[in-house]
């Protein structure tokens, strides 16, 4: 009898750690990545932290569901540029938008993402919101993009739902563009020692 209620407890154990959310253990339930990209490390800047960073003007966004039960519904991609950028185009999975018509300074904070420093009216962002859908889980949904600006800008992508419930990356495993030389962009925001340490996490967390 005590065998049987031993793996009863262990069986109980093991379903709860896989049913547990990924947020839940400090990870971000919509993942984004771009195969390619150089992962940076915690950075005070929050255009910068814990970011896959590319120099690619065409390239894919991924976005994954880790969960492993929960398929989510209604997933936004939010791109924001700073207020520094003066031109700007770009495509979205086959949908052209462009800074002047897309891209509205931010007026009041992000009602989801506004504990990210980027999305409060205070950072004068400019904000674009783009609809992506369903995403089952444990998939990745890849989103070509390309992008075109007349000045060097950050272009930064984050994600996140509403539907069944408020799910996002939690200001880390975001993605981002800068059409500055890699070295550039790290030596003016004090990073390139960390570029080490961020590949190092991001392949001790795969």
């Amino acid at each position: 009898m005590k065998k049987y209620l031993l793996l009863l407890i262990i069986i109980i154990s093991i379903v709860a750690v896989i049913e547990t959310p990924v947020f839940a253990l400090g990870q971000a339930k919509l993942w984004l990545s771009i195969e390619g990209a150089t992962y940076l490390g915690e950075s005070d800047d929050p255009w910068l932290n814990e970011s896959y960073m590319t120099t690619d003007s065409e390239f894919t966004l991924n976005i994954t569901n880790t969960t492993t039960t929960t398929t989510i519904e209604d997933v936004w991609l939010v791109i924001a540029v700073p207020d520094y950028c003066t031109a700007l185009s770009m495509n979205v999975g086959g949908t052209p938008y462009t800074l002047e018509e897309d891209f509205p300074f931010m007026t009041e904070p992000h009602p989801v993402l506004s504990p990210h420093g980027i999305y409060l009216p205070a950072a004068n962002s400019r904000v674009l919101e783009h609809p992506v859908g369903r995403i089952d889980f444990q998939t990745t949904l890849g989103i070509p993009i390309e992008i075109s600006v007349s000045n060097p800008a950050l272009v930064h992508f984050d994600a996140y739902a509403i539907n069944p419930q408020e799910f996002f990356n939690p200001y880390s495993h975001d993605a981002i563009f800068t059409p500055e030389p890699a070295t550039m962009l790290l030596f003016g925001s004090g990073l390139l020692g960390l570029i080490g340490l961020g590949k190092a996490r991001k392949r001790k967390r795969s």
